[in-house]
């Protein structure tokens, strides 16, 4: 899994088999320690799946891929543009977008950012992008909806 990872970048199809591949690999060798001294295996393994499932769940894998794999394009570790990662994420990918858009001088990453910025807007139901009532405020959701719309030319920085 880590030379795929390192030749095509991230995806959540490639962390989440990797994480289950580390969590079975702390199972074997706590059944291991287990043949030479008595300890509850099942029960670790068990706080062990609910801690990192909760990890997970709450770290925004999407952001963070999309971070990764942003960074590894402008290093020159990754060949190809993440663009179809980046759409993947949605709105979870637009604050790496924004950052990486801001930073760089590269005319060429500029453009790609901006038409993927432009198919994530595209992609994504407009009407959740529109400021609605209170009760559905959400903040992660405005905040890449003002970033879409400053790198789409739409807003003023």
């Amino acid at each position: 899994m880590y030379l795929y990872i390192r030749s095509y970048g991230l995806t959540p199809l490639r962390v989440i088999p990797s994480l289950f591949m580390m969590f079975l690999a702390v199972i074997f060798v706590l059944i291991g320690i287990s043949q030479f001294k008595p300890i509850p295996v099942m029960r670790i393994s068990v706080l062990l799946f609910a801690a990192g499932f909760s990890v997970l769940t709450m770290c925004g894998m999407d952001g963070q891929i999309a971070s990764y794999n942003l960074n590894r394009y402008a290093e020159g570790t990754l060949d190809e543009f993440p663009g179809l990662t980046l759409q993947a994420g949605g709105l979870a990918s637009v604050p790496a977008m924004y950052e990486m858009w801001q930073e760089t001088e590269d005319t060429e990453l500029k453009g790609q950012l901006e038409e993927t910025a432009e198919k994530i807007r595209n992609w994504q139901d407009y009407r959740y992008f529109t400021k609605g009532e209170w009760s559905s405020a959400n903040y992660n959701r405005d905040k890449a909806r003002k970033y879409l719309e400053i790198m789409c030319g739409i807003l003023e920085c």
